[in-house]
């Protein structure tokens, strides 16, 4: 459902105050005017710069009511003023909402409003409400753009730009990736990015408009766009079973995979010990389904204000429904969710609205979005997180074994140019046990340091082998927390690792595939 036909049914229905909390405010404006006009409402708008002014919505123009009336305490007077049948949209009004006066103002127009057929419209980029007043208002939508609205966009811009000099109009096949890569940014931001591309490239170019849309995105804060290592699910060592599991879904997100009747996928939680290689098996994923991969600082969502880690989540998740179809990690999520549930919370209860509306987007959303969330503490996890239904499947990462140990050492060695073979990787992961896959990665790193300041000799297997021994792995320094994560998951989680584990789940997809 678009904005405007959420408020022409509101309208209609006679709510008598509605919220419209969107940085778009010319889309959302846009919007009201077209609900106005739809629903044969007079339209008045205020704000603290220009006071009250009318708006025609048959032809949009513009009528001064009261220019200089730009005191908010006049405003909300003003509304029980103002003809039966009308829109008054308020224009960033939030901060006057901790006045007292004003506050009582507006309860005081609620029933006027219900009587007159008048309906106040908050717009302004975000909204928190006082108790007296969160009860009487109703929160509009305002999605981000859509393939049918950004086309339109990429439409005007080649119309708008066809007399440039050395401008080419985009083919098919290049519209459609421009219109992939502009999906999770606001109208705006679509527009700059697009007539940006036309300056560098006279050309609408796909990668320029995702290269705006990563700065954009990381703006926000608590979401950022990364590319996925390179070589896919061959950069991580061992795993088979994880790593069998994300192949068999690689044309999940497909049409034909609808027509099959398999659902959508909903995810993936993996548990481990730290350094297992959770979060590279998350990044690793999105360059094997080959779809874009976002990154969520859950810890971020928490940041700033009370109420603002509500209006961070829903910020989130309306990106990421925009940017579908993707793969979005959630690193550490117990850190977002400990303490989440009635008995913990010491926040006013923000974590347990936090993660209700989390967990309905993860149990009911249609966007194709892939979830792999990784977590170190599995004892800090809400129970509701970890239910059967919530994800397709969880999966414990446990140390790798010996051969795991010795393909690790062999990828770390060939991403630092340097051959394999000249190294007896079984030797060194023969000695290794107990290791995580960071803790072989710095073993490398540390012979590097070793052979370097050794007059820039180049570094051999005793390096490395003198790196191991001197190194205490995690496994012994928190022995008991590894013992009991892994009795934990003993029956409750999959087994990420293992040739027995990576056959069944090869065999699987071969069976679904016919």
């Amino acid at each position: 459902m678009t904005a405007q036909e959420s408020l022409v049914q509101r309208l209609r229905a006679n709510y008598p105050m509605l919220v419209l909390a969107t940085p778009e405010e010319v889309r959302a404006e846009l919007a009201i005017v077209d609900a106005a006009r739809e629903t044969k409402r007079r339209l008045f708008a205020w704000s603290v710069t220009r006071g009250v002014a009318e708006t025609n919505p048959s032809t949009g123009e513009h009528k001064d009511t009261a220019a200089g009336d730009v005191d908010p305490l006049a405003a909300a007077r003003g509304i029980t003023t103002r003809p039966q049948n009308s829109i008054i949209v308020l224009t960033d009004f939030e901060p006057y909402l901790k006045d007292p006066i004003i506050l009582r103002t507006l309860r005081d127009a609620v029933l006027w409003c219900k009587q007159n057929m008048v309906t106040v419209i908050f717009l302004g980029p975000s909204y928190k409400f006082p108790p007296d007043l969160e009860r009487e208002v109703s929160f509009v939508d305002l999605p981000l753009p859509q393939e049918a609205e950004i086309k339109t966009l990429l439409e005007a811009t080649v119309s708008e730009n066809r007399r440039v000099q050395g401008f080419k109009a985009p083919d098919d096949a290049q519209a459609i990736k421009a219109v992939e890569a502009a999906k999770g940014l606001t109208t705006t931001e679509i527009e700059n990015a697009m007539l940006l591309s036309v300056v560098r490239h006279r050309a609408i170019n796909a990668k320029t408009i995702a290269e705006e849309k990563a700065h954009a995105i990381k703006l926000s804060g608590a979401l950022e766009i990364m590319e996925p290592p390179e070589g896919g699910l061959d950069a991580v060592g061992g795993l088979g079973g994880i790593k069998a599991w994300i192949q068999t879904r690689g044309r999940a997100f497909s049409p034909q995979a609808r027509a099959y009747g398999l659902p959508m996928p909903k995810g993936l939680l993996t548990l481990g010990i730290p350094g297992t290689g959770k979060s590279l098996v998350g990044k690793a994923a999105a360059g094997a389904l080959e779809l874009p991969l976002l990154r969520c600082d859950v810890a971020r969502v928490f940041a700033g204000i009370v109420g603002e880690s509500e209006q961070n989540t829903k910020r989130v998740i309306d990106t990421i429904d925009a940017v579908a179809p993707c793969v979005v990690l959630f690193d550490e999520i117990e850190k977002a969710f400990a303490g989440s549930s009635a008995k913990q919370s010491h926040d006013s209860g923000v974590s347990s609205r936090v993660l209700g509306t989390f967990l309905t987007w993860l149990q009911d959303h249609t966007s194709p979005v892939f979830i792999i969330a990784t977590s170190n503490d599995v004892t800090a996890l809400p129970p509701e997180l970890t239910r059967k239904g919530r994800w397709d499947s969880m999966m414990f990462v446990d140390l790798p074994t010996q051969e795991e140990r010795e393909e690790i050492l062999r990828i770390h060695l060939k991403k630092r140019g340097r051959k394999p073979e000249a190294f007896d990787c079984p030797a060194l992961a023969g000695l290794s046990e107990g290791f995580s896959g960071a803790e072989l990665e710095q073993a490398v790193i540390d012979a590097m340091f070793a052979g370097f300041s050794d007059n820039g000799r180049e570094f051999a297997t005793r390096d490395v082998r003198n790196a191991i021994g001197t190194s205490v792995p995690l496994s012994k320094t928190m022995a008991e927390s590894v013992a009991s994560l892994r009795a934990w998951a003993k029956t409750r989680c999959v087994p990420a690792a293992g040739q027995v584990a990576a056959s069944k789940t090869v065999k699987l997809g071969r069976a679904a595939q016919g």
